[in-house]
């Protein structure tokens, strides 16, 4: 995995280290704002812009690294990963960045956080236990749980949209794959098995699918596969990196970062990679995009 913060190159090793790279559940309803994370000014930022790319804003100003921002199932609040404290903490704010709450305080490195989807738990990695693995806690940061032990690197998790399922990204095997595990960390099960880096996997905001990127191609690129890990689809293919892809909650378009005009920049794709548009446009690395849902629909978004 490649590296938009160069922060993040020191916290991981090996295909986790792309950095900042993980995007939050899609619940299905009514699209929002689009959040993402920028070094246009000298550090990294959380903003949010318009599902068409204007009206950008800073959330978070300051002189530390608040990254990899992910929206609420309720779309009132964001989680983030910021070092504002001296170490990288899991933190969440109100959706117009009022109210910052650090919710993880351990020495260790804590990220990647993803609510589930009665927004009353986060899913997030830590490197507390002496390498990376996959916690949850309540929302408030009570009750940390580890659900994954083993000696490689787990990170990217991300509760599925009935919040039964995180899907995850592992090192177990010797390189990074996708996994996923039911909510309580038992039945791990492995989805991608090959030779290349696949990772930062997103739900479909219905559950039957996940997006993610894999260098299978020899650079990165968006891949869409079943939930059970069958019929892999290619749907980005250029000469850059495409990554971080995440799902729309109406489930027609899929935000993603992509390096393809020399930095990285936020692009939007309809869903089976059709009409790629590009949002933001500076000489910064914009990364990490992550879709709000103002409100659920009136009925289930697929039966």
């Amino acid at each position: 995995m490649r590296k938009s913060i160069a922060v993040a190159a020191v916290l991981l090793t090996g295909a986790l280290a792309l950095g900042p790279a993980t995007a939050g559940a899609a619940f299905p309803g009514v699209n929002g704002k689009i959040a993402f994370d920028s070094n246009r000014d000298g550090d990294t930022e959380v903003f949010t812009m318009n599902a068409q790319g204007g009206h950008e804003v800073s959330l978070t100003i300051n002189a530390n690294d608040d990254l990899r921002p992910v929206w609420s199932p309720f779309g009132n609040k964001i989680a983030f990963w910021s070092d504002r404290a001296g170490n990288h903490d899991v933190h969440t704010m109100n959706a117009n960045g009022t109210h910052v709450r650090q919710l993880t305080t351990t020495p260790g490195l804590d990220g990647d956080p993803s609510f589930s989807p009665n927004a009353k738990k986060i899913a997030f990695w830590s490197d507390r236990a002496g390498d990376f693995e996959i916690f949850t806690m309540k929302a408030d940061g009570t009750n940390q749980r580890q659900l994954t032990h083993n000696d490689a690197l787990d990170g990217d998790p991300v509760y599925s949209p009935d919040g039964k399922t995180i899907v995850f990204t592992s090192e177990v095997d010797g390189d990074a794959e996708i996994f996923k595990m039911t909510a309580n960390g038992t039945q791990i099960r492995q989805l991608t098995n090959n030779s290349a880096s696949e990772a930062d996997p997103d739900w479909a905001p219905d559950g039957r699918s996940v997006v993610f990127e894999s260098n299978r191609e020899g650079d990165y690129e968006v891949f869409r596969m079943k939930a059970n890990g069958k019929h892999e689809v290619q749907l980005t293919d250029n000469g850059g990196d495409d990554v971080n892809p995440a799902f729309s909650p109406d489930q027609r378009f899929i935000a993603f970062a992509s390096n393809r005009d020399g930095d990285l920049e936020i692009f939007r794709m309809k869903a089976n990679g059709k009409r790629e548009v590009q949002l933001t446009d500076n000489a910064a690395a914009d990364d990490n995009p992550d879709w709000q849902r103002l409100r659920p629909f009136g009925r289930a978004l697929l039966r």
